[in-house]
């Protein structure tokens, strides 16, 4: 028996995402939903509600009034805003404990998620494309896979390392050699166990290997630079960094530049930093 079955039947074992977020996902699969049908879902979750308007009365928002319902929320936040605090929620509750077979503190792998789901968004601005929750979930779930593989991981720890340090492999071939299937794989198959929108699930499948924007979804090739990015700055690369150089030939396709990730980096601090206060992360060090 391959290693990767058990690890696949584990796969019942890990919590699933929220319903809430699950099914506000799949309503802004249509691009002209009414923010009343977002309503109609949120709205019997007084868990996620009452933490929605926690956020939005805090005082990074400045709001002037107090935001005292969940339609009063809607109307300033806009749908995708509401989402964006829906699955950071949602994401949380999946990512807090460490995952000591990637060298990850407690919620560090969460404090990398949401980072790369904020620079994924300075990416799109930067292709000249307008925010997307779809994008921001893809890359806030994208290392969902580690969860589960975490204890397979952490028992083949020596295995994967000397791959990478004397074969020169890659950690994500090493994973798929000895465990049989690498967390890009796990995530995607999860995200399917899931039911979440497919542009989601190929994010999360192939954020180590796109091909290129012509034969993968633009989206799929944002999210891998944003990890890349991530990585480089020291936010949740663990024991061993997964990617410290984007895919081959992939700026070139997309007409960058090594400056042109040096500006993308520069321009998603700052709102980086409001992001990690509002959730309460820490500013600076490892994660």
């Amino acid at each position: 028996m391959s290693l990767a079955d058990p690890i696949l039947e584990a796969m019942d074992k890990v919590k699933p995402f929220p319903q809430v977020v699950l099914k506000t996902l799949k309503l802004l699969e249509d691009p002209d939903v009414p923010a009343s049908r977002l309503l109609e879902v949120i709205q019997y979750d007084p868990v996620v509600t009452l933490r929605l308007l926690q956020v939005c009365n805090s005082a990074l928002f400045g709001f002037r009034r107090k935001v005292e319902s969940l339609q009063q929320a809607l109307v300033l936040l806009g749908n995708q805003g509401m989402v964006r605090l829906l699955v950071t929620f949602g994401a949380l509750e999946l990512m807090r404990d460490p995952l000591p077979g990637y060298g990850l503190e407690r919620e560090e792998l969460w404090h990398h998620s949401v980072a790369c789901a904020t620079l994924s968004q300075a990416l799109l601005r930067e292709v000249k494309h307008p925010e997307d929750p779809m994008v921001f979930t893809g890359a806030l779930l994208h290392d969902v896979g580690k969860i589960l593989l975490n204890e397979y991981a952490g028992k083949k720890y020596g295995e994967i390392s000397i791959m990478v340090a004397e074969q020169q492999r890659s950690a994500l071939e090493a994973e798929r050699e000895v465990l049989g299937i690498d967390h890009a794989q796990l995530g995607g198959l999860l995200g399917e166990r899931w039911n979440l929108p497919c542009s989601i699930v190929t994010m999360i499948a192939r954020h180590h290997e796109p091909v290129h924007p012509r034969q993968d979804p633009m989206a799929v090739c944002l999210v891998h630079l944003a990890n890349i990015m991530c990585v480089q700055m020291g936010i949740g690369a663990g024991a061993r960094g997964l990617a410290s150089r984007p895919a081959p030939d992939l700026l070139r396709e997309l007409g960058w530049s090594p400056r042109t990730m040096d500006a993308c980096i520069s321009a998603g601090w700052c709102e980086l930093e409001r992001v990690r206060a509002l959730m309460g992360l820490p500013q600076n060090g490892r994660a």
